[in-house]
């Protein structure tokens, strides 16, 4: 089944071959040439913004096929609560150094970085940590979709849109999963080594939140989003 932007590509490249040919049929070659020259000249200078687009456009149409398997998901929130940063398996954390004067001190490889990695350093300082601890259970699916990928979930504020013509990864509003635990809830163990899912599911989730994400939020999955709580 094409898909609208899989129909766009069919439709230009018919055309782009329609034209000459029509043009060398019925017209005289000098007129054909330059029909050609012309198409050729519109490819160089059109071509970059409508590759582009066209990329964008099967970008967006992969994101909503995607999305579709937690579109009316429903979501219980079981706990809610402010976390430090989370340390990665088998990475350490960064040790804090003391002066003479029993202040912390800056690392020497903190003062040897270039500025651009400072400041890269100094907005991840500025993110919060949120740990929510909460049930998914999708609707059955009814497209080709049934599996979703828990690290692809966004905490956005309640009152954001969500624009179908836009990248819904883009936003800068949005918190990113840092880390995640699959719970089951027969045994009370938790999982790291788990892939895609599919049905219910009971996550523990450690979010990094840009400065501004406070107050009511929910969660976004591509272009679906649902639930509906506080982080503070």
């Amino acid at each position: 089944m094409f898909t609208r932007g899989c129909l766009t590509v069919v439709v230009v490249v018919v055309v782009l071959i329609a034209i000459p040919a029509v043009a060398f049929h019925y017209l005289p070659v000098w007129a054909a040439l330059l029909i050609a020259a012309g198409e050729g000249a519109l490819v160089v200078l059109a071509g970059p913004k409508v590759g582009g687009w066209l990329v964008k456009r099967f970008l967006i149409g992969m994101f909503v096929n995607k999305s579709r398997v937690l579109r009316g998901a429903t979501v219980v929130v079981h706990r809610v609560e402010g976390t430090t940063k989370p340390v990665r398996p088998g990475q350490r954390a960064r040790p804090q150094l003391i002066d003479e004067d029993g202040k912390p001190a800056e690392s020497p490889a903190s003062a040897a970085s270039p500025d651009e990695d400072k400041d890269d350093e100094d907005d991840e300082d500025r993110r919060h940590y949120v740990l929510v601890d909460f049930t998914l259970t999708p609707r059955l699916a009814g497209g080709p979709m049934r599996f979703y990928e828990t690290s692809e979930m966004m905490l956005v504020p309640f009152d954001a849109k969500v624009s179908r013509s836009e990248d819904p990864t883009s936003n800068d509003r949005s918190a990113s999963v840092q880390e995640e635990l699959l719970i089951d809830d027969s045994t009370g163990t938790e999982t790291r080594d788990f892939d895609k899912l599919t049905g219910p599911a009971h996550l523990r989730m450690i979010f990094a939140c840009p400065p501004t994400l406070h107050g009511r939020v929910k969660f976004q999955y591509y272009f679906e989003t649902f639930g509906d709580f506080t982080i503070t």
